[in-house]
């Protein structure tokens, strides 16, 4: 599980994954949900090497965890590739659950679009390149204008 101490480390984060599936947990070493939960992420760590796990401890990251809407603890939030942020909730134990079903929708398959050089079908209406990284500049954004409590 990769430790995330700055925007920077999650931005990169983020961009290194490329198309992997990403769960971010946000998390507090007060929290008793966020200890009861502690060895459930393990396990899905242990058990799905091909997703990028990672945390954000909220006692050295406030800024962060502001910029990115935590108001409860634990958080998690579940990013792919372009497709930006999937979801973002707060689970404990109880609605742990939630973070499976989170899993499988992130790693279902995705439809892909057809070799590029078929794209002549379009006529005029050809698909305009998209924005590979739409939520790296509302990140970097949001913590740059969160005051640091």
């Amino acid at each position: 599980m990769v430790e995330i101490s700055s925007v920077q480390d999650f931005v990169d984060l983020l961009a290194e994954a490329g198309d992997r599936l990403v769960v971010v947990e946000f998390f507090a070493t007060w929290c008793a949900a966020c200890k009861a939960m502690y060895p459930r992420v393990i396990e899905l760590c242990k058990e799905n090497p091909e997703i990028v796990f990672a945390k954000v401890k909220f006692e050295d990251n406030k800024v962060i965890c502001k910029a990115m809407g935590v108001k409860a603890l634990p958080f998690f939030q579940f990013y792919r590739g372009a497709d930006g942020r999937l979801a973002s909730f707060s689970a404990s134990l109880k609605k742990f659950p939630l973070v499976e079903e989170a899993l499988e929708a992130g790693l279902a398959p995705r439809c892909q679009l057809g070799d590029p050089k078929g794209a002549d079908e379009f006529g005029r209406f050809r698909p305009r390149p998209l924005e590979m990284r739409p939520w790296r500049n509302e990140l970097e954004s949001k913590a740059e204008t969160a005051p640091v409590e």
